[in-house]
């Protein structure tokens, strides 16, 4: 039973890489005419925007994830480069609570992606060191958007693949308080959220919001559904909420 469930949560390691891979960048329609490359605003990756110290905020992210996301595609040489990034800042500084939490969601990547290769025993240690890391930045920093941000979002994804519902449901729950509270952080300023890319709002409200329809609270899960909605409109991440929405609303109208 224990190598079943621990089995499936390797496995379910593998779907992270649907959801850290960056957005797709739009494409112009052939007839109009193409903007000079000068006047191209490049597109924010999803780094958090926080000034540095706020809840203990490091911003950590702005060094490992864009290696995080090629890792996540299968690059090899990027997930050791991330790992390392994280490894090197650990080693000067014992405290950094951010660089331990991407280090366990790397080890969580990594789990899946030695499951995916038949290694079991290697997927299961390296989902173990993982979430070990992972929890303990959360108890240095229980605070910090930059920990619980990434450590709630890898909750959720390995929780919406889990197959035993109670396990499933302990990660969910896990992962959506931290989400949800790193979101608080973010809105503690008003200034601070208006400054949030639409490629961290969308994708970490639309977590919540499968969090707690993992949970069986469609109630929240509207709410933050709809708060994607109206925070990313016409995103890749608005126009899903959009649809759980209509779906919701017709699944309403036949009870």
């Amino acid at each position: 039973m224990l190598v079943t469930a621990t089995t499936a949560l390797a496995a379910a390691a593998l779907a992270l890489s649907a959801n850290v891979t960056p957005p797709a960048a739009a494409t112009q329609d052939q007839d109009q005419p193409q903007a000079q490359p000068a006047a191209v605003a490049a597109p924010d990756p999803g780094y958090i925007h926080l000034p540095e110290g706020t809840h203990g905020f490091r911003g950590f992210d702005r060094l490992v994830l864009g290696d995080y996301r090629k890792a996540a595609g299968g690059d090899a040489a990027s997930l050791a480069s991330a790992i390392a990034t994280c490894e090197r800042a650990m080693a000067a500084d014992a405290t950094n609570a951010e660089a331990r939490a991407w280090r366990g969601a790397l080890r969580v990547l990594e789990a899946g992606q030695a499951y995916q290769q038949g290694d079991l025993n290697a997927a299961l240690d390296l989902l173990g060191a993982g979430m070990a890391d992972m929890e303990a930045a959360k108890q240095a920093e229980e605070m910090n958007p930059g920990v619980m941000l990434i450590r709630g979002s890898v909750l959720i994804n390995v929780a919406q693949q889990y197959p035993d519902p109670d396990i499933a449901a302990d990660y969910a729950r896990r992962g959506v308080h931290d989400v949800s509270n790193g979101l608080l952080r973010l809105h503690d300023d008003p200034e601070d959220w208006a400054k949030q890319p639409a490629s961290l709002k969308g994708p970490m409200l639309l977590a919540a919001a499968q969090g707690y329809e993992l949970l069986g609270n469609r109630s929240f899960a509207r709410d933050y559904y709809n708060r994607v909605i109206g925070a990313v409109p016409g995103t890749q991440w608005g126009k899903a909420a959009q649809d759980w929405i209509r779906a919701e609303q017709r699944r309403d109208r036949e009870l």
